[in-house]
C-alpha cells in the first residue's frame, strides 16, 4: 500500500527551521502542549495536497502560511513542504516507487508544485491523488473541528466522502471537464451559427450579384457591336411579325369557334345520354321493385303450397284417426249385434221356461184350490196378496240391481268422456291463444311491411330528386372549375405583366429594377389607387406622366439619369418631391352643378399625403366628366379655357379641340393594375362558390350512396318481413285447421244424459220397495192371526205353497231376466243408432276430407303452375335487369368518354384562348417594342429608323445577330441592377463561409460526442456510488454498534437518484430514542464521526489517515475503545494522530513531541515506542 514515509517542512507556519518528520507503518502519535504547532503538521500535509483556502489553513490569506518571524528570528521569504510517499505497490499512477510531492510559496504570491522534483501544475497534483483516499478534502484527514463539520454538513455535501471511496471523483472531474467543454462547444456553435446565419444572408445575394456582374460584362461586350443593326432588324421584322401574328389570331379565333361548336354538340349529346341513363335507372329501379314483388309473390306461393301440403298431411292424419274410430265403432256394432242376438235367444228361452213354470204354477194352484175348497177364502186371499207382494218385492230388487249396475257403467263411461272433453277444451283454448298471438304478430308485421313499402317509395323518390340535383350541381361544378381556371390564368398573366413591368419604357424598367439607386419611390402609376371606372380617363389625362418616376431629391434624379447613361438603358422622366410646390387648384364652382360633372381628376384617385403636390400638379387642371357631349357643354361654360377628359378617354383641350375615336387594346399599366386588384378581390368569391359547389356535390354524392344503401336495406328488410308474414300466415292456417278438428271432436263427444233418468227411476223403485216391505210385514202379522189348519192339510198345503212359491220365484226370475234382456235390447238399439250416426258422420267426414284432398291437390297444381310462371317472370325480370344494366354500363362508358372528350375540348378551348390572349398581348408588346426600338435609336444614337436603315442596312449575318441581340437584351434586362464590386466581395465572403461551415460540423460532432461521454460517466457514477454506499452503510451499522456498545445507526439517501442524492445520518445510541444530530453530546458526535470513518476505511483503506484531536470529547473508556479499533485497522492503513489523551498515546507505535523552546518556533522530538517495548522485553 501507499504510506507516508516522511515530511520535510521549511518556513511553513511555526517551522522556521527545516523539520523532518519520519513516519512508520502503523500508528504515529503527535503530542505537545497547546499552541506548540502540532496541527501545523496536518495543515502542511493538506497544503501540499492542494488546499487553496487560507481559512481552512487557519489564515486570512495564503501568505500567512509563511513563517512571519519572531523577536529573535526574521521572517522567511517562502514556505516549502515536501511529502515522501512509498509507492512500491504502484497504487498511484506514477512509475517511480517513491513519490515526492513539493509545494513552495513566495511572499510575492508566486507558487509552484513539484512531482519528483519536476515542475507540475495544481491540476496534476489533484488528478494524481484523486480517488486514492488522499486529498485536501478527503475524509481521511480529520482536523480540529472536522467532526462537527461532517455531522453538521448538508446531506448533499456528505456524499463527497462516499464518492471518494467509490472512486468516482475522477469521473465527476471528467464530467465537469466534459460539461465545460460542452458549454464552450455550445457557445462556439452558437457563435458560429450566428456568424453563418449572417453570412448566409450575404452569400447567396453576393453570389447572384457576382454571377450577374460577370454575365453583364460578357453580354455588354458582345452586345455593343450589333446593337444598332439589331434595332433596325427588329423594327423591320416586328412589323412583319405583327401581320403574321394578326393572321394567327384570326386562325385561333376560328379554331376556338369550331371547338366551341363541337363542345356544344357533344354537350347536347351528353345531356341526351344522361337523360337516357336516367330513364334506364328509373326502369331498372321499377324492375327492382317488380323483382321484389315477384319474390314476395313467389314466397307467398311457396308458403301456400307448404300450407296446403301441411293441410293434406293433417287430413291424412285425420283420415287415419277416422279409420281407427270407424274400426272401433264397427267392432262395437258387431259386438252389440252379437249381444242382441244372444239376448233374443235368452228371451225366447226364458219365455218358454216362463210358460212351463206358469203351467206348473197353475197346476199347483188348482191342487191347492181343491185342498182349500172347504176352508174359508179369507186367509188364502191374504196369502195370495202376500205372495203377490213378495213377488213384486223380488222383481223390484232385481230391477234395482240392474239399474245400479247400468248406472255404474254409465258413470265410468261419462267420466272417461268428460276427461277427454276437458282435454279437448284445453287444447282448443291453447290454439285460440296461439291464434290470437299469431294474428297480433301478423297485424304488426303487415303494418311494418306497409311502413317499409312506404319508406321504400319515399327513399326512391328522394333518390330520384337527389340524383337530379347531383347531376345539375355536377355540371355547375365543371363549369365553375373551368371559369376559375380561366380566372387564375388571367390573374397569373396580369401578375407576370406587373412583375415584368410590361408596358413600361426601357429606361423606367432599368430604374425600377435597380437595387442600389436610392431615393426611388416608384412611378406615378405605382403610387396611385383608382376605381376601375376612372382608369381610362386618368390614363388619358396623365399620358406619359404615368411612367414618370418620383424621387426624393434632385440629386437622386441625377444619379438615376447617370445610371441610364452609363448602362445605355434609355431615358426616363423624374419628379423630385423637393422640387414640387403647392399648386393653384382650378376653380370649378360654376360647373359643379352641370350635368355630367364628376370632379377634378386628382379628386378621384387615392395617394399618400406626401405625393399631394405631384398629383395636383399633374391632374388638378383637368376636369373629369361622363360623356363627350357634357364635356362640350362644360368647356363652353368655361370659355374653352380648361382641359376636360371623359370616362371613355376623349379629350377636350383648351381652345375647344377634341381628341378621341377608337384605340387599339394594348397593355395598359393602370388597366393591368386595376384588373389585377379587381380579380384578386373577386378570387375569394370564386373560391367560396367553387368550395360550396364541391362541398354540395360531395355531400350529395355521399348522401346518394347512403340513401341507396338505405334503399337496399329497406328492400331486404321488406323481404324478410314478407317471409315472416308468409311463415306466420302458414302457421295460423295450421292452428285454425287444428282448432276446427278439435271443435268437431268436442261436438262428437256428448255426455249421456240418460243417467239422470236412471237415478230418478232408481229412487222411485226404492221408495216402492220400502212401501212393499211395509205391506209384507202387515200381511205376515195378519196371517199369523188367521191361520188355523189341519196338520195334514196344512202340511200338504204348505208343500204346495212352497212349491208354488218356488215356482213364483223362478217365474219372477225368468220374467226379470226377460225384462232385463228387453231393457238391454232397447239400450243396445239406442247405442246402435248412435253408432250408425257416428259411422255416417265418419263416412261423411271421410268423403269431405277426400274431396278437400282433391281440392288441395288441385290447388297445389294450380299454385305450382303459378309458381312456374312467377319463376319465369322473375328470371325474365332478372335477365331484363342484367340487360339494361349492361346497356347502362355502356351508356356510363359513353358518358365517361364524352366527359373526357368534353374535358379535352374545354382544355383545347382554354389552351387556344390562352394562346389567343398571348397572341393579342404579343401584338401589343410588338407595338410597344417597335416604339421602344425607335425611341432607343433616337435616344441612344440620335438616329431615325430610316437613317439607321440606310446607314447600317442588313447584312447576311443579321439573322444570327438578331437572335443574339434579342437574347442578349433579354438576358441583360433580366439581370437587373449590377453590382460590379460583388465579384471580389463574394470570393472573400464565400471563403469565410466555407471555413466556418466546416467549423460548425466539427463542433456539432464534438457536441454529440461530449453528450454521449457525459451520459456514460453518469451511469458509471450511479453504479459505483450505489455499490459503495450500500457497503459503507452496512459497515457503519456494525462499527457504530461496536464503538457505542450497542445502538443503531443508518445512512439514508434523500432521493432515489444515486447521481444527485444527499446522505442523511439516523442515529440511536444504546438505550436512547432516535436522536437529532444537533442534540447529541460532543462525545457521541465524535464517536459517530469515527464510526463513519472506520466504516469507510473497511470499504476502502486510505494510504494514511490523519486524526487531529478527534477523541478530545471522549471519556476514557471510549478513548480506549477508539484506540483499540485503530489497532485493528493499522495493518491496512497508516494513522497519524494528534492527541492529548493518555489512552491514545499508550496505543501508538511511534510518538512525536512538538515543543516551542523559542517562542513562535516549533521543534519535534521523536520516540519509537516499538523499540522501547522490544528493549523492555529483552531486559
Amino acid at each position: 500500500m501507499v504510506y507516508l514515509k516522511k515530511i520535510d517542512a521549511y518556513g511553513f507556519k511555526s517551522f522556521a527551521h527545516k523539520v523532518t518528520v519520519e513516519f512508520d507503518a502503523g500508528i504515529t502519535g503527535i503530542v505537545g502542549p497547546n499552541g506548540s504547532g502540532k496541527s501545523n503538521i496536518t495543515d502542511a500535509i493538506k497544503w501540499v495536497l492542494g488546499e487553496q483556502s487560507a481559512k481552512k489553513l487557519r489564515g486570512q490569506k495564503m501568505q500567512d502560511v509563511i513563517f512571519s518571524g519572531t523577536k529573535t528570528k526574521k521572517p522567511l521569504n517562502y514556505a516549502e513542504v515536501t511529502l515522501f510517499l512509498d509507492n512500491s505497490s504502484g497504487a498511484l499512477n506514477i512509475d517511480d516507487n517513491e513519490l515526492i510531492v513539493s509545494r513552495r510559496l513566495y511572499r510575492n504570491g508566486d507558487s509552484e508544485y513539484l512531482l519528483n522534483k519536476e515542475p507540475a501544475r495544481l491540476k496534476d497534483v489533484i488528478d494524481l491523488f484523486m480517488d486514492s483516499g488522499l486529498g485536501k478534502d478527503a475524509f481521511s484527514i480529520i482536523s480540529q473541528g472536522k467532526v462537527d463539520e461532517v455531522l453538521n454538513a448538508k446531506a448533499i455535501d456528505r456524499r463527497v466522502y462516499v464518492e471518494e471511496v467509490a472512486g468516482v471523483l475522477k469521473y465527476k472531474k471528467k464530467k465537469e471537464q466534459s460539461s465545460d467543454k460542452l458549454n464552450k462547444t455550445i457557445d462556439n456553435l452558437n457563435r458560429v451559427n450566428d456568424i453563418l446565419s449572417e453570412l448566409e444572408s450575404r452569400v447567396e445575394p453576393l453570389k447572384r450579384d457576382s454571377e450577374i456582374a460577370k454575365e453583364y460584362l460578357a453580354l455588354s461586350d458582345e452586345l455593343k457591336t450589333v446593337d444598332v443593326q439589331t434595332h433596325v432588324y427588329e423594327i423591320h421584322h416586328q412589323n412583319e411579325a405583327y401581320d403574321r401574328i394578326k393572321k394567327h389570331v384570326l386562325e385561333l379565333e376560328d379554331i376556338i369557334e369550331l371547338n366551341k361548336s363541337r363542345y356544344k354538340k357533344l354537350s347536347n349529346e351528353q345531356e341526351n345520354n344522361k337523360e337516357e341513363r336516367k330513364t334506364l335507372e328509373d326502369q331498372i329501379s321499377e324492375l327492382h321493385q317488380q323483382r321484389v314483388k315477384e319474390i314476395e309473390q313467389k314466397t307467398r306461393y311457396d308458403g301456400q303450397i307448404e300450407l296446403i301440403k301441411e293441410r293434406i298431411n293433417m287430413g291424412s292424419q285425420s283420415q287415419d284417426d277416422l279409420i281407427d274410430q270407424l274400426e272401433q265403432l264397427t267392432k262395437e256394432e258387431n259386438s252389440i249385434n252379437a249381444s242382441l242376438e244372444q239376448l233374443n235367444k235368452d228371451i225366447t228361452s226364458n219365455q218358454s221356461k216362463g210358460l212351463a213354470l206358469t203351467n206348473q204354477l197353475n197346476d199347483l194352484k188348482s191342487q191347492r184350490t181343491n185342498i182349500d175348497s172347504d176352508n174359508t177364502r179369507s186367509i188364502d186371499d191374504i196369502r195370495d196378496e202376500y205372495y203377490a207382494i213378495k213377488t213384486k218385492e223380488v222383481e223390484l230388487k232385481n230391477e234395482i240391481h240392474m239399474i245400479e249396475n247400468d248406472l255404474d257403467r254409465k258413470s265410468h263411461e261419462r267420466q272417461r268422456f268428460e276427461k277427454r272433453h276437458q282435454q279437448l277444451l284445453k287444447e282448443r283454448t291453447v290454439l285460440e291463444d296461439k291464434e290470437e298471438d299469431l294474428r297480433q304478430q301478423l297485424s304488426q308485421l303487415n303494418t311494418q311491411l306497409e311502413e317499409k313499402r312506404i319508406e321504400y317509395k319515399q327513399l326512391n323518390q328522394t333518390i330520384e330528386t337527389l340524383q337530379q340535383q347531383y347531376e345539375q350541381n355536377g355540371s355547375k361544378l365543371t363549369e365553375a372549375k373551368r371559369l376559375f381556371q380561366e380566372h387564375q390564368y388571367k390573374i397569373g398573366m396580369l401578375k407576370r405583366n406587373i412583375d415584368n413591368l410590361s408596358g413600361y419604357f426601357q429606361g423606367v424598367k432599368a430604374i425600377l429594377n435597380s437595387t442600389h439607386l436610392k431615393g426611388i419611390h416608384g412611378t406615378v402609376a405605382d403610387l396611385i389607387k383608382i376605381d376601375s371606372k376612372y382608369v381610362t380617363a386618368i390614363e388619358t389625362a396623365l399620358g406619359n406622366r404615368l411612367q414618370s418616376i418620383v424621387v426624393d431629391r434632385s440629386v437622386d434624379a441625377r444619379r438615376a439619369i447617370q445610371f441610364l447613361k452609363d448602362h445605355k438603358k434609355g431615358r426616363a422622366t423624374f419628379i423630385p418631391i423637393e422640387s414640387v410646390s403647392q399648386q393653384n387648384i382650378l376653380n370649378v364652382q360654376q360647373i359643379r352643378h352641370m350635368n355630367g360633372y364628376i370632379g377634378l381628376c386628382h379628386e378621384v384617385i387615392e395617394y399618400q399625403p406626401k405625393y399631394k403636390y405631384i398629383m395636383e400638379q399633374a391632374l388638378s387642371k383637368t376636369v373629369l366628366v361622363d360623356t363627350l357631349a357634357n364635356a362640350n357643354e362644360i368647356s363652353r361654360e368655361m370659355n374653352y379655357k380648361v382641359r376636360i377628359v371623359t370616362l371613355d378617354g376623349e379629350i377636350v383641350s383648351p381652345g375647344g379641340s377634341m381628341t378621341g375615336g377608337y384605340k387599339n387594346t394594348t397593355t395598359s399599366v393602370l388597366n393591368d393594375k386595376a384588373d389585377y386588384e379587381s380579380m384578386i378581390k373577386s378570387t375569394p368569391l370564386y373560391e367560396q362558390k367553387l368550395n360550396n359547389l364541391e362541398q354540395t356535390v360531395s355531400e350529395q354524392y355521399f348522401k346518394l350512396k347512403e340513401l341507396q344503401s338505405d334503399l337496399s336495406m329497406c328492400s331486404e328488410e321488406g323481404s324478410r318481413i314478407s317471409e315472416k308474414v308468409n311463415s306466420i300466415d302458414l302457421e295460423l292456417m295450421k292452428a285454425l285447421e287444428s282448432k276446427d278438428f278439435i271443435t268437431e271432436q268436442i261436438e262428437f263427444i256428448k255426455v249421456d244424459s240418460s243417467s239422470n233418468e236412471g237415478v230418478q227411476q232408481l229412487s222411485i223403485l226404492r221408495e216402492e220397495k220400502e212401501s212393499i216391505s211395509k205391506k209384507l210385514n202387515d200381511l205376515e202379522q195378519l196371517l199369523e192371526r188367521t191361520s188355523q189348519t189341519d196338520e195334514e192339510r196344512a202340511k200338504e198345503k204348505e208343500r204346495l205353497i212352497e212349491e208354488e212359491q218356488q215356482l213364483n220365484v223362478e217365474l219372477n226370475i225368468v220374467q226379470t231376466d226377460i225384462k232385463h234382456s228387453q231393457s238391454k235390447i232397447v239400450e243396445y238399439q239406442h247405442r246402435l243408432k248412435d253408432i250408425d250416426a257416428q259411422i255416417k258422420y265418419i263416412h261423411d267426414k271421410k268423403t269431405r276430407t277426400s274431396s278437400d284432398d282433391e281440392q288441395n291437390e288441385q290447388q297445389i297444381i294450380e299454385l305450382e303452375e303459378k309458381l312456374l310462371n312467377i319463376n319465369a317472370s322473375l328470371q325474365q325480370t332478372i335477365n331484363q335487369i342484367e340487360s339494361w344494366q349492361q346497356k347502362l354500363s355502356l351508356i356510363d362508358s359513353t358518358i365517361n368518354q364524352n366527359d373526357t372528350s368534353l374535358k379535352q375540348f374545354s382544355e383545347m378551348i382554354q389552351m387556344k384562348s390562352t394562346e389567343l390572349n398571348q397572341a393579342k398581348q404579343k401584338l401589343a408588346r410588338i407595338d410597344i417594342q417597335i416604339e421602344q426600338h425607335i425611341e432607343a435609336l433616337s435616344e441612344d444614337y440620335r438616329l431615325s429608323y430610316d437613317e439607321a436603315k440606310s446607314t447600317y442596312g442588313l447584312t447576311e449575318e443579321i439573322a444570327n445577330a438578331k437572335q443574339k441581340v434579342k437574347l442578349l437584351k433579354k438576358s441583360i434586362d433580366e439581370l437587373g441592377s449590377i453590382n460590379m464590386n460583388a465579384i471580389e466581395e463574394y470570393e472573400t465572403v464565400k471563403t469565410r463561409y466555407d471555413f466556418l461551415n466546416d467549423e460548425r460540423n466539427d463542433l456539432q460532432s464534438a457536441y454529440n460526442t461530449l453528450t454521449h461521454i457525459i451520459q456514460e460517466l453518469d451511469n458509471e457514477v450511479r453504479t459505483r456510488f450505489q455499490h459503495t454506499f450500500d457497503e459503507i452503510n452496512n459497515h457503519f451499522k456494525e462499527t457504530f454498534a461496536q464503538l457505542f456498545g450497542g445502538g443503531q445507526a443508518e445512512l439514508q439517501l434523500t432521493e432515489e437518484d444515486y447521481l444527485t442524492a444527499g446522505i442523511e445520518l439516523f442515529i440511536q445510541p444504546p438505550g436512547k430514542k432516535v436522536k437529532s444530530l444537533s442534540l447529541m453530546s460532543g462525545g457521541e458526535r465524535a464517536l459517530t464521526a469515527l464510526a463513519l470513518l472506520f466504516a469507510i476505511l473497511k470499504v476502502r483503506s486510505a494510504p494514511f489517515v490523519i486524526l487531529d484531536e478527534v477523541e478530545a470529547a471522549l471519556d476514557d473508556a471510549n478513548v480506549i475503545r477508539y484506540a483499540n479499533y485503530l489497532n485493528q485497522l493499522k495493518s491496512d492503513t497508516q494513522f497519524i494522530i494528534i492527541t492529548h489523551r493518555k489512552g491514545t498515546m499508550e496505543n501508538v507505535d511511534r510518538l512525536f513531541g512538538v515543543t516551542m523552546e523559542q517562542s513562535g518556533i516549533s521543534k519535534l522530538v521523536s520516540v519509537n515506542l516499538k523499540e522501547i517495548d522490544q528493549m523492555e522485553g529483552v531486559n
